[in-house]
């Protein structure tokens, strides 16, 4: 059996692995694509049908040609990928985090923490700087408790002390967003009966 993730050989890489994609997004790509044509089709008849061209119809037209070929674009492009067998790499080394095609150093991260997510903890990592802050770095089959732990001690001992604002795991949830959740009742409430 293939291994998804590993530690590397490579001197200064803690961590790799891989993000593939699955028949259903192949599938999912076909269905977007196929949208597409017929909304690109419904906008030819639409309108080349009357002779009399009007400002409603080709705004009708414009508009459908545009959701048409956004849906052609992302259809095709997860048909392909999955067709094709593209994968993203992630990399996360003593440098920084590589993931796909995109370099973040450990000085442009915030922090970096695992959430458990279908059995499996998956990273996720804040920037420093920029809009979409918060980056989910996804890989096939999630690391376990035991690779999780691992790779937080590592980076706590090679990366966190030349970069003292990097937060790691719990280390991370002192500067991360609080969620709105409802409370629950404690456990031994539960468990008493009521008179």
């Amino acid at each position: 059996m293939l291994m998804n993730f590993h530690e590397s050989r490579t001197p200064g890489v803690l961590f790799t692995g891989f993000w593939r994609y699955k028949p259903s997004h192949g599938a999912v790509g076909a269905l977007m694509s196929a949208a597409a044509c017929i909304l690109l089709g419904r906008m030819m008849l639409l309108f080349f049908r009357d002779e009399e061209v009007t400002l409603q119809k080709v705004q009708q037209a414009a508009a459908l040609c545009f959701l048409g070929c956004l849906l052609f674009y992302f259809g095709t492009t997860l048909f392909f990928s999955f067709f094709t067998g593209y994968s993203t790499r992630l990399s996360i080394s003593e440098d920084g985090v590589r993931y796909g095609n995109k370099f973040y150093d450990w000085r442009s991260i915030l922090w970096i923490d695992g959430r458990l997510t279908t059995g499996a903890y998956q990273l996720y990592m804040q920037k420093r700087r920029g809009i979409f802050r918060t980056k989910r770095l996804l890989i096939d089959d999630g690391l376990s408790i035991e690779q999780w732990d691992r790779l937080q001690k590592q980076l706590k001992e090679r990366v966190v002390p030349r970069c003292d604002h990097l937060r790691v795991g719990d280390d991370a949830h002192s500067v991360m967003p609080q969620r709105e959740t409802p409370d629950a009742p404690a456990p031994e409430a539960a468990d008493v009966p009521k008179s």
